[in-house]
């Protein structure tokens, strides 16, 4: 919103607000001494350095504010990962490996002044089909791919709004509350369930989900990027982004450390106490927290949550995916090998299983995506996925127990409300969560797990951020 003021009221209100500004600076110091403890003083307290947290800081920084980000591993990125290879020294990304060609992505790699490239390279990539289970190899599903591909996009036409976060009226519309299965039988979506589930890997039990997920995650962006390209680092890195990001952060971010204690309020200074790997404590002051980690509840412990904030983060569900970069695999290179079930609905593969295997930039390194509904240890997901590789022989692929180079566990992964939550108005009252007790919540839970439009949902935030 646009308000125009006359230029004495603008005088009179900048005569007003000098006074915070120079208080606020004055208190953004890098650190205070109050008694044995040490205290950071800053305007904004940001949990978590994934894809939301990291965002979020840089862009607050780069509009005057000052912040400090709490981050319990060693790095910043959280779903991003990348291999360097000692042979051939090239990068390989196993986590985040593109993005949607959209204004944030650009903006927010041109601010690191990292290149970046249009990738259509999976267009020449071979497509084989097998069913994991059996090692058999599969036919394409039936129909004209094409024509079904055409019909989601008109549906994703009519309810664009989900490209938006999750702006329903005081009734979610019955048609996205159904099952995904019904809704996909309705509009003969059958041949374009292939795309799909490439495009949604992560969604256990595709069907069973209201339709208003799959909308929005197999969004318009993302079925554009497969059909002209997506956003790539040039040089394939995409932890590159996310290094710039620290040393641009410097110390405002706290390594290494958790909230174990918290005081939060409307009109008082959040008072938060962080513990590092080693014990040692400080305590952050600041006018608000940002939550950008995933609203776990079992992991939330140190916080202060109240009725309002447990009643709706208890109702988040969610999966497990896990990824790793193999190679002495046998098989074959510049090929996308997907798992589809031979006798189930649509040729979806029955979970826990793997999605898909994907040639990566070297030849003879292959990534391979895993899901499964329920928490699997790495150890067993590894066995699993050697096991299916091998099983590949039975359908002509000369294959071998592969071994690893890097193994990712990607969870809480596509956090998501029963189809009796959504009905029952969680996304619309989910928004009085938004400033309550001066503390924001963003990150894939409140979108989805795609890191264009979670910096998007941050920038449509950030004004009432600052405002508030």
């Amino acid at each position: 919103m646009i308000i125009k003021l006359a230029t004495s009221w603008i005088v009179l209100l900048a005569l007003l607000l000098v006074p915070t500004w120079l208080g606020r600076l004055a208190n953004a110091e890098e650190s205070l001494q109050s008694g044995n403890e040490t205290v950071i003083r800053r305007g904004f307290c940001i949990i978590g350095g994934g894809a939301a947290g990291t965002y979020a800081a840089i862009r607050l920084r780069e509009l005057g504010q000052d912040v400090v980000l709490v981050e319990k591993t060693g790095r910043l990125g959280g779903q991003s990962r990348t291999h360097f290879d000692p042979v051939t020294r090239a990068s390989i990304d196993y986590g985040v490996r593109a993005f949607e060609d959209c204004s944030e992505t650009r903006k927010f790699f041109k601010h690191f002044n990292i290149p970046l490239s249009l990738d259509t390279s999976m267009a020449d990539v071979e497509v084989l089909r097998f069913d994991f289970r059996t090692g058999v190899s599969v036919p394409p599903y039936p129909g004209n791919t094409k024509a079904a591909i055409e019909r989601y996009t008109m549906e994703l036409q009519r309810y664009s709004y989900l490209a938006q976060g999750w702006n329903f009226s005081e009734q979610v519309p019955e048609p996205l509350l159904e099952p995904f299965g019904d809704f996909v039988k309705e509009h003969d979506l059958g041949p374009a369930m292939e795309t799909v589930t490439i495009l949604a890997q992560g969604m256990h039990y595709l069907l069973d989900y209201a339709t208003a997920y799959p909308l929005k995650v197999v969004s318009l962006g993302r079925l554009t990027g497969l059909e002209h390209g997506y956003l790539v680092p040039t040089r394939h890195n995409i932890t590159e982004l996310y290094n710039a990001a620290q040393r641009e952060l410097g110390e405002d971010v706290l390594f290494g450390s958790t909230v174990v204690h918290a005081r939060r309020s409307d009109d008082k200074l959040h008072r938060l106490t962080v513990e590092y790997d080693n014990g040692e404590r400080v305590v952050i002051e600041a006018d608000a927290t940002i939550m950008a980690m995933p609203p776990k509840i079992d992991e939330m412990d140190g916080f202060d949550l109240d009725s309002l904030e447990s009643f709706f983060i208890r109702q988040f569900k969610y999966g497990y995916v896990y990824t790793g970069l193999m190679r002495d695999s046998g098989l074959p290179d510049d090929t996308r090998i997907l798992n589809r079930g031979l006798d189930t609905p649509y040729r979806i593969p029955r979970y826990p299983c793997i999605y898909s295997i994907l040639s990566s930039e070297v030849p003879g390194i292959h990534l391979v995506t895993y899901g499964s509904a329920e928490e699997m240890s790495e150890q067993e997901v590894r066995d699993a996925i050697a096991d299916d590789i091998v099983r590949l022989q039975e359908g002509g692929l000369n294959t071998t127990e592969p071994t690893f180079l890097a193994f990712a566990i990607h969870s809480p992964y596509d956090m998501y409300v029963s189809r009796e939550a959504m009905k029952a108005g969680f996304y619309q009252d989910v928004k009085d969560l938004q400033g309550h007790r001066n503390t924001y919540w963003i990150g894939a839970a409140w979108e989805h797990p795609d890191s264009s439009a979670i910096w998007r949902s941050v920038d449509r935030l950030l004004p009432a951020i600052i405002g508030d």
